[in-house]
């Protein structure tokens, strides 16, 4: 009779626990992106305004830029001197570096085989809306608002394309994606830190 009355306990035990109501993990709060909006005439523009001179606008090339201090790291797979293209073996690395605040970017580029491969590191921080309001026109701002999308808020850092005067900022949702003649692959780390593997690589026929 004991026996048969523990196992009816341990039975009970047993489908209470089953019972029981299973606490539910927090939701993650999901980005939505509030589109930006600009004061900044176009000749004020980082992208469109009278900067020609003090940027490498119509190469063949990228850069990595702070779109907070829009500090700007210039990544030479393709060669320039004077204005003109390069078209010899470099037989070198280029090893490049910058540090924008909290964070640092590290880049190290094979021109000869045409690809980089760029570490950002550090606290990464939001986009400043009133710092990046203050670089870009409108035309550019929506350009940009039209890119994010998915459930995450964008990092500080974009992709500059200087032959199609275009900027492609670093979203999570976003592992892989081209610029001109550019691919660029992007491993963003549990830590906040980002790994991209940038290569060269314009149409194969014509």
């Amino acid at each position: 009779m004991k026996r048969i009355l523990c196992t009816m306990i341990t039975l009970l035990m047993v489908l209470t626990a089953c019972a029981a109501p299973v606490a539910s993990e927090p939701e993650s709060t999901k980005y939505v992106h509030t589109p930006y909006v600009s004061n900044t005439t176009p000749d004020k523009c980082f992208v469109c305004g009278d900067n020609q001179s003090t940027l490498p606008w119509g190469e063949d090339n990228i850069g990595i830029l702070n779109l907070n201090t829009f500090e700007m790291l210039h990544i030479e797979i393709n060669r320039y001197e004077n204005g003109q293209l390069l078209e010899k073996p470099a037989g070198f690395f280029q090893n490049r570096g910058m540090t924008c605040g909290e964070s640092n970017v590290q880049a190290m580029t094979n021109p000869d085989r045409g690809y980089s491969n760029i570490q950002i590191q550090g606290q990464l921080q939001p986009i400043d809306s009133v710092a990046l309001q203050s670089h870009l026109c409108q035309d550019c701002l929506d350009k940009i608002n039209d890119m994010y999308f998915g459930d995450y808020p964008p990092k500080e850092y974009a992709i500059v394309n200087f032959a199609d005067k275009t900027l492609r900022p670093l979203i999570q949702n976003t592992t892989f994606f081209s610029s001109g003649n550019y691919g660029i692959n992007c491993n963003f780390e549990e830590n906040g830190e980002v790994d991209l593997i940038v290569f060269y690589c314009p149409p194969r026929y014509k």
